[in-house]
């Protein structure tokens, strides 16, 4: 289907306001578009810049079924984790949006199934992106990170975190 390119850039951006309001009225937190100052954010070019937990820094991990979830204006993931006995045994990807360019190259098998046993492997989101689909790999990682912290009962401390429009 085509449209015009007058158009394409007016739904963009009311697509991308109703994102920002929807992402502002969700759960009441006061959204800043600098993330906190005591964290060693990871900044990567082009991407969300976030904070990725260490393994140590989560401590234990309760038993149970958790979820992370990041959506922004530009890109979405969810993913779900089975915690036992203070490790991730399961990883699934429940949502991921990626390009058309990802799934033309199939670097969107690498997300589902290698990315998920490098996460389990490691037991932390620090891990090395898939080549060629970084982008979807940070959202991937900020996910499983959400999810983490959900486990280990705490506080994302990025969570309140906005980045501003590009």
């Amino acid at each position: 289907m085509f449209i015009r390119p007058a158009i394409r850039s007016c739904l963009i951006t009311a697509v991308m306001a109703a994102a920002s309001v929807f992402l502002l009225s969700c759960g009441g937190a006061k959204l800043t578009s600098e993330p906190p100052a005591s964290l060693d954010v990871t900044y990567q070019s082009h991407h969300v810049p976030y904070y990725f937990p260490s393994r140590e820094e989560l401590g234990t991990l309760k038993d149970g079924v958790y979820y992370g979830e990041v959506t922004l204006p530009s890109d979405q993931g969810r993913v779900r984790i089975e915690v036992e006995d203070n490790q991730v045994i399961d990883l699934k990807i429940l949502a991921l949006k990626t390009s058309r360019w990802i799934r033309m190259k199939g670097l969107h098998l690498d997300m589902y199934y290698t990315l998920p046993l490098r996460f389990i492997e490691s037991q932390s989101p620090q891990v090395d992106a898939i080549s060629g689909a970084t982008g979807s790999s940070h959202v991937l990682k900020i996910a499983y990170a959400r999810a983490l912290y959900a486990a280990a009962g705490k506080k994302d401390p990025m969570i309140d975190y906005l980045p501003p429009e590009k």
